[in-house]
């Protein structure tokens, strides 16, 4: 069996997998166990909760947000992560350990 792909084939295939390698680096890091990597894109949905994860074995220092059910790692230096657990604080939703 032979398969081969034209010029135009392989284009749509190279432009499809760096869409979606794209598209995963843009989204904020969904919580599985624990986080072992981090983004710094904003999160765009409200954020209800946070917590913070201190590096330990494969986890790494984090902030964790809780956004319609979801939780996210992120940065913990990233410019905006300051900002939103400062509002949290002062809404009386402190980040928990």
């Amino acid at each position: 069996m032979h398969l081969s792909l034209s010029l135009s084939q392989s284009a749509c295939l190279i432009c499809v997998a760096m869409l979606l390698v794209t598209h995963a680096a843009c989204e904020p890091m969904k919580l599985h166990s624990c986080c072992e990597r981090t983004s710094s894109y904003p999160i765009t949905t409200p954020i209800t909760k946070c917590r913070l994860q201190k590096p330990s074995q494969h986890c790494v220092k984090a902030v964790i947000f809780t956004s319609n059910g979801n939780h996210f790692c992120t940065y913990p230096k990233a410019p905006w992560v300051a900002a939103k657990v400062k509002e949290l604080r002062k809404k009386g939703n402190p980040c928990t350990f």
